[in-house]
């Protein structure tokens, strides 16, 4: 999906003028604020950066069973225009600030781009075959994506709950919270209050299949 506006040699000067005005408003980018459970509207194809805080996008099948398909962060971009995925909603984990994005943006190609490859990368995740390996590789990929350097590892600390995880791998809540249990056994991950789990050091090239 082009997200240029083309304009024909033909315009005529006021329609070219009116052009040139539509083009400095996208030069202009609109910021906005989310409060936690918020969701995002989805009526137009306006791309947002996300500049703080944490959404998830998901969908639901005729159940109203939830399947997430993505938590994004700082410096990530989401909009209903890069999927097609239906229904769809983006929903606030956290207060989000967000500011949308032009074509104009010098490093659009670079968002896009890692956009795509961050959803690869979930998605093989989500295709391991083992339950506790789906998990472990899921929480490597956050605490990767989103944790702060700790001195035997990654602090996960995002407000991403039982639930969340296991809307996110394909299983149910008790099922996260017993191989949560496991992996702390296994020394894997520990976990600390307020949802903060520890994840052993790892690399990148660890995580994927």
């Amino acid at each position: 999906m082009s997200y240029t506006r083309l304009m024909t040699p033909t315009l005529s000067t006021s329609a070219l003028a009116n052009s040139a005005l539509a083009n400095c408003a996208l030069a202009n980018s609109q910021i906005r604020w989310f409060e936690k459970g918020a969701t995002f509207p989805l009526e137009d194809d306006t791309l947002w950066t996300i500049e703080e805080g944490l959404v998830r996008t998901m969908t639901w099948d005729e159940t109203g069973e939830i399947s997430c398909v993505g938590i994004w962060g700082p410096g990530d971009i989401v909009s209903a225009a890069l999927t097609q995925v239906n229904p769809y909603q983006i929903e606030c984990l956290s207060r989000v600030t967000v500011r949308s994005l032009s074509s104009q943006t010098s490093h659009l190609d670079e968002l896009l781009v890692t956009h795509a490859k961050q959803v690869e990368e979930l998605l093989s995740i989500i295709h391991c075959r083992r339950i506790f390996s789906r998990l472990l590789k899921a929480l490597q990929w956050l605490a990767y994506k989103f944790g702060q350097p700790h001195h035997s590892g990654l602090l996960l600390d995002i407000p991403v709950t039982h639930q969340c995880l296991a809307e996110l791998i394909g299983t149910t809540r008790v099922t996260i919270t017993r191989l949560l249990g496991e992996l702390e056994t296994q020394g894997q991950i520990k976990r600390f209050s307020h949802r903060r789990i520890l994840v052993e050091s790892i690399s990148f090239s660890n995580i994927l299949p």
